[in-house]
């Protein structure tokens, strides 16, 4: 059966884009644990900062310090969009696996009919030949 194999195809197709969905779910979250890392490193970096103004510190260092904020706000904000595209490729996956799945539904709906209707026409010859046997054996009998 032709069906067969395409079913087998797509099948094959859905695993492929299960796997890559999960790739990109793992890169995802990756990305995100370094971006809530980076977001953690700057809070506590502006609590210390806020602390030392306060304090008798040097001007040199108050402007390091504000350097160093600077700099991670502008990772922070980098890191930011790469977890965006990040996002926006595990959808791209997920939509694709989602369009897959529905071919692959497709196909196997229109294998099942297929099999139904071979079934069916097995059952009528089936029928018909015991028909043909029952007149004959009416009209041998007789």
């Amino acid at each position: 059966m032709k069906l067969g194999k395409l079913l087998q195809y797509r099948k094959w197709k859905e695993e492929w884009s299960k796997k890559e969905l999960a790739t990109k779910k793992q890169l995802l979250a990756i990305e995100a644990d370094k971006l809530r890392a980076l977001e953690k490193r700057k809070a506590e970096g502006q609590n210390d900062f806020l602390q030392w103004q306060q304090g008798n510190i040097s001007p040199v260092m108050l402007e390091l310090y504000g350097n160093f904020i600077t700099g991670i706000t502008y990772k922070c904000r980098m890191q930011g969009s790469v977890v965006e595209k990040a996002e926006a490729q595990a959808e791209e996956r997920r939509l694709e696996l989602l369009k897959r799945s529905q071919e692959k539904k497709i196909i196997e709906k229109l294998k099942e009919k297929q099999e139904e209707e071979a079934r069916k026409t097995q059952d009528k010859m089936e029928q018909q030949f015991l028909d043909e046997i029952s007149l004959q054996s009416r009209l041998l009998g007789d």
